[in-house]
C-alpha cells in the first residue's frame, strides 16, 4: 500500500479540501480511472479491490462501489471550497473534514468508501493526478528499499525522502547522536543546525528541549505529535521504540512545504522504513532465537520443551491454555543465506498480528493465534501478506493443545506443498465450488488451507504421514461428534453420515431416520455452528466422509 487520497489531494493542489468518510485511511497501490472499473469486474483486479483506487464523477464512482463491495472511489469534478477554520490548523492545502451533505446522501454502505476532492479540476485531471502521485511514491519506496537491502543506512533513507517530502528532517537515536538528516535542507532552527553539524543534539538543543518537556515524552510516548517549532513554523517528530524501548526520534521542520495530511501520510512511509530498520538492527537471537518465538519454533519442530518454560510462554504471551489454536506457516522462498530478509518480513508479521506469536524456522515464518482471532480476515491477511513478499502462506487445522504443534506444521506444510503441485499441474485452470466461486484460497488473495487438501493428499501422496493422518483424524468432527455421542447418548454422528450420504436430502434422511424433517434440519443446523462447518462448501462434505470412513475401518 502506498499513497492516501490525502495524498492525491495534495497532488491536485489549487485550495483541493478532501471530504473524507469518517475514521477512513486506506492506502491504495493501484489507480484506475473512469472507464477502467471493468477491470475489476472481469477479474484484473478482483484480487486486489480492496488496494485499488477508483477515480471518477460522483455517478461512476457510485456505480462502481455498488460493484465492488470492498473497493473505494474518488470523486472529482465539484467546486472549489476554502479549507475551513479545522483544516487550516494542519496547514490549509489539502486537509480532511467529515462527510458533508453531499456525501450523506448516497446509500451508507457506498458513502463509507467514497471520498469527494472538492477542487477546480475534472476526474480526468484527479485521475493523472492519482496516477502520478502512485508512481512517484513507488519510484520513492523502491528507493529506499533498494537503500536497506544494499545494505544502507538512515542516511540513505534521509536521501531518499529529502525531495519527496521537500522539508528538513533529523534523525537521532537514543544517545541523541544524529544519525541522519537532509543534505541540503537546513533546519530553520539555528540550535538543530548546530547538532547537525556536531553530529549529535547539543546542550543548547536538549536544555531547549527539557524546558518544553521533549525528552520526558521520548520516554513515555509513541507515534507522531505535531508541534510549535522555531519562530512558530510546526514541526512533526515521531518517536519510535522497540520492544518498548526508546530507540529514535525523527524531527521535521515544515518551513518549506506545508503540513497537510497528506505530507503526514507521506511522512508515515519515511517512519515505516526506519521502524523496520530499527528492529533489524536489533541481533536476529533477540527476537527470534529467544523468548517466546523461539519456543514456538521448537514446539512446531517437535522440540522437548519443560513444563515450566511452557508456563511462563503462555505468560509471556498472554495466550490461554484453554483455547484453541491455528498455526500459519508463510514460506517466503528465502536461501539459508537469507536469513535476513526472512527477519525483516517477521518483523512486517509482528506489526501486522500484535496479539500473536511469531516465530521463524527454516526461514518461514510461524504465526500462531487464537480461536478468536482466526477468522477470514486473518486468512486473507496472512495470505496478503505472503503474495507482497513472494511467498505462499499454509494453515493448519484448529489445535486444543499447543504440545500438538507439531502436527500443525506438518499440517501446514502439506498445504504449502499441495497448493503449489495444484498451482503447477492445473496451468492457471481454478476449481470451482458449488457456487461457482473460485475455491482456490491461495489465488484469491488468501492463505492455502489444510482441510482444503486433506482428502486431496491422502488420494495422491505416495509417502503418507500415517502419524499426522492418526492425529488429523482423531481431531476430526466426526471424532468430536463420536465422543459427544457417547457422553450424552445422542447420535448425530450417525444422523451427519446419513445427511451427507444421501446428498442433504432431508426428506429422503427423515424418513429413513423416522424423525420430523425439522427436528433433522434444526440438528444439522446446530452442528454446523457448534462445529464450525459449512456443509454448502463440497471440499467440507468430502473431508467428513473421508474421516469417517478412516474411523469406521480403523485407520
Amino acid at each position: 500500500m502506498t499513497i492516501t487520497c490525502n495524498m492525491v489531494a495534495d497532488r491536485v493542489g489549487g485550495g483541493a479540501v478532501l471530504v473524507a468518510p469518517e475514521g477512513a485511511s486506506p492506502r491504495f497501490s493501484h489507480v484506475i480511472a473512469d472507464g477502467e472499473g471493468e477491470l475489476c469486474a472481469l477479474g484484473a483486479l478482483r484480487a486486489t479491490v480492496g488496494s485499488t483506487l477508483f477515480v471518477g464523477d460522483e455517478a461512476s464512482c457510485i456505480a462502481y462501489l455498488a460493484r465492488h463491495p470492498g473497493g473505494w472511489a474518488l470523486s472529482a469534478g465539484g467546486s472549489a471550497v476554502e479549507p475551513s477554520a479545522s483544516t487550516a490548523d494542519v496547514g490549509g492545502a489539502a486537509a480532511t473534514k467529515p462527510v458533508d451533505a453531499a456525501a450523506a446522501s448516497v446509500a451508507d454502505a457506498v458513502a463509507e468508501r467514497l471520498f469527494v476532492l472538492r477542487a477546480s479540476c475534472t476526474p480526468a485531471h484527479a485521475a493523472a493526478c492519482a496516477a502520478a502521485e502512485l508512481a512517484d511514491t513507488q519510484a520513492w519506496i523502491a528507493r529506499m528499499q533498494e537503500a536497506l537491502l544494499a545494505g544502507g543506512g538512515y542516511q540513505e533513507l534521509a536521501d531518499a525522502a529529502e525531495p519527496a517530502l521537500g522539508n528538513s528532517l533529523a534523525l537521532s537515536d537514543a544517545g541523541f547522536r544524529i544519525i541522519a538528516h537532509t543534505r541540503r535542507l537546513l533546519p530553520p532552527d539555528p540550535l538543530m543546525r548546530d547538532s547537525i553539524e556536531q553530529g549529535r543534539l547539543s546542550r543548547e538543543a536538549l536544555d531547549s528541549f527539557r524546558r518544553h518537556g521533549r525528552p520526558q515524552r521520548w520516554s513515555t510516548q509513541t507515534g507522531v505529535h505535531v508541534l510549535e517549532g522555531y519562530g512558530g513554523c510546526p514541526i512533526v517528530e515521531c518517536i519510535f521504540r522497540v520492544e518498548g524501548v526508546y530507540a529514535a526520534h525523527l524531527v521535521m521542520h515544515c518551513d518549506r512545504r506545508p503540513l497537510t495530511e497528506g505530507l503526514l501520510d507521506k511522512l508515515a512511509l519515511l517512519c515505516t522504513c526506519i521502524e523496520l530498520n530499527l528492529k533489524k538492527e536489533l541481533p536476529a537471537s533477540r527476537l527470534f532465537d529467544q523468548g517466546p518465538a523461539r519456543v514456538l519454533a521448537d514446539l512446531a519442530a517437535g522440540m522437548p520443551v519443560s513444563r515450566r518454560s511452557l508456563e511462563a510462554w503462555f505468560r509471556a504471551t498472554g495466550l490461554s491454555r484453554d483455547g484453541r489454536f491455528e498455526l500459519a506457516v508463510v514460506d517466503y522462498g528465502y536461501r539459508d543465506d537469507e536469513r535476513q530478509l526472512a527477519v525483516n518480513a517477521c518483523l512486517r508479521l509482528l506489526d501486522l498480528f500484535p496479539d500473536a506469536v511469531v516465530g521463524l524456522q527454516d526461514n518461514r515464518a510461524l504465526v500462531l493465534r487464537s480461536l478468536a482471532d482466526c477468522d477470514d480476515s486473518f486468512r486473507a491477511a496472512i495470505g496478503r501478506h505472503a503474495l507482497e513478499f513472494g511467498g505462499r502462506a499454509g494453515l493448519s487445522d484448529l489445535l486444543d493443545r499447543v504440545e500438538d504443534l507439531r502436527y500443525a506444521y506438518r499440517q501446514a506444510d502439506i498445504a504449502l506443498q499441495m497448493a503449489a503441485a495444484e498451482e503447477h499441474s492445473a496451468e492457471g485452470d481454478v476449481a470451482f465450488g458449488d457456487d461457482g466461486r473460485s475455491d482456490d484460497g491461495a489465488r484469491d488473495g488468501g492463505a492455502c488451507r489444510f482441510r482444503d487438501y486433506f482428502v486431496a493428499y491422502l488420494l495422491t501422496s505416495e509417502h503418507q504421514d500415517d502419524e499426522l493422518v492418526s492425529f488429523t483424524v482423531s481431531h476430526s468432527v466426526p471424532a468430536r461428534l463420536r465422543e459427544a455421542d457417547r457422553a450424552a447418548g445422542t447420535q448425530d454422528c450417525a444422523l451427519l453420515l446419513s445427511y451427507l450420504a444421501l446428498e442433504r436430502r432431508p426428506s429422503t434422511v427423515a424418513q429413513r431416520l423416522h424423525l420430523h424433517r425439522n427436528t433433522l434440519l434444526y440438528r444439522v443446523r446446530r452442528m454446523e455452528q457448534e462445529y464450525g462447518i459449512d456443509l454448502d462448501d463440497w471440499r467440507t462434505r468430502e473431508r467428513l466422509l473421508a474421516e469417517y470412513q478412516i474411523m469406521r475401518f480403523g485407520g
